[in-house]
């Protein structure tokens, strides 16, 4: 939302609001004014009042106890295209506060919400793109809100008199990203084949169909397999 001049709050349609920077949590606020008069149907024009300021001149009606659906959507990327639904994600307003309670000199409102962005980074691990998967707003809950009858606000004749109620709205940024996990390769299998005749002169035979080795021989070989296996 963005304030007047003056600091209340204002609902004119097409008025310019205040620009969100993504990944940058913020806070704005403006004014309501009440007065002594409460009764249930100032209550309920206060609450239109603020979810207007917060939402926009198009809160949608409620019809038996629930809101109608607005069809409010975010784009998930930077260079969304319009035309591609599947580029937007869907804004969800899950606790929209109902016809607010009144007394004599009270109402029962909800004076502000927090806008919730979720959001993950994904691609590249050396250079990640933020992708928005959710927005909510979760407005606060209700509380009892009093004209305070002090000063000047308690005297005869002051009921025309008006004070100003803060109504808020933040803007958090949360990053549901996963760590990411290191995969380390598994080492190569090398497969080494010899010769037949690799072991000579190594190898003597009394015959050539059974060949034996020589205790030097033997001794030799294993030297020459544990060279290759430490190159390896």
């Amino acid at each position: 939302m963005r304030p007047s001049a003056s600091g209340d709050c204002t609902t004119i349609t097409g008025q310019t609001r205040e620009p969100v920077l993504f990944g940058q949590d913020m806070r704005t606020g403006c004014f309501i004014s009440i007065n002594t008069t409460s009764t249930s149907s100032v209550c309920q024009e206060l609450q239109q009042e603020i979810m207007n300021a917060i939402e926009g001149s198009d809160v949608p009606p409620l019809i038996n106890g629930l809101y109608a659906k607005n069809n409010r959507y975010v784009a998930m990327f930077g260079n969304s295209e319009v035309t591609k639904t599947g580029d937007w994600v869907e804004i969800f307003f899950p606790n929209r506060p109902v016809p607010p309670s009144s007394s004599s000199s009270s109402c029962t409102l909800s004076l502000g919400a927090n806008i919730q962005i979720l959001y993950a980074k994904i691609g590249a691990l050396p250079n990640p793109q933020p992708k928005i998967i959710g927005v909510s707003f979760i407005y606060d809950d209700v509380q009892q809100v009093v004209y305070q009858c002090t000063g000047p606000y308690c005297q005869p004749g002051s009921s025309s008199l008006l004070q100003k109620v803060e109504i808020s709205s933040s803007v958090t940024f949360i990053d549901v990203s996963l760590s990411p996990q290191a995969v380390e390769g598994k080492y190569p299998t090398v497969a080494v084949r010899l010769p037949y005749d690799f072991f000579y002169p190594f190898l003597t035979s009394s015959g050539q169909c059974h060949p034996t080795f020589s205790q030097t021989s033997k001794f030799m070989i294993i030297l020459l397999i544990l060279t290759v296996w430490s190159i390896l």
